[in-house]
């Protein structure tokens, strides 16, 4: 009986740590559908501290994404298109489905119509 009361508060630590909030790194990611817009690098320095091109495939993802999310793979899907990018930067005015994509991004994505100016799109980040 001793032993008992020990390994009965081992169980029960063991099973709440493993429910704690922020511990579950294996979800799946969650395919979002949205919106996207595009935007100019203009050779600054993106939120996640690196310059880049405009004819890169970089993505911009909205606050509530971005935490640990720098260099990670973006997969964009529309028109017909599928696309694997970088996250690069915080996209400060967009909603929790919504992008920003670099300007080579976009042109992909819209068969070359920057004029439209937002796109409907799925996206996820690895």
């Amino acid at each position: 009986m001793q032993f008992l009361t020990p390994t009965i508060l081992l169980t029960l630590l063991t099973t709440l740590a493993a429910a704690a909030p922020g511990t579950t790194p294996n979800l799946p990611r969650a395919l979002v559908s949205g919106t996207a817009t595009w935007y100019n690098q203009n050779g600054e320095f993106g939120s996640c501290g690196e310059v880049h091109s405009d004819s890169e495939i970089l993505c911009a993802v909205p606050p509530s994404r971005i935490s640990g999310k720098c260099g990670h793979t973006c997969v964009l899907n529309a028109n017909g298109h599928t696309l694997r990018g970088r996250v690069v930067h915080t996209c400060v005015f967009c909603s929790a489905t919504q992008i920003d994509l670099s300007v080579g991004a976009f042109k992909v994505l819209s068969n070359n119509n920057l004029a439209v100016g937002t796109i409907s799109l799925t996206w996820q980040v690895y």
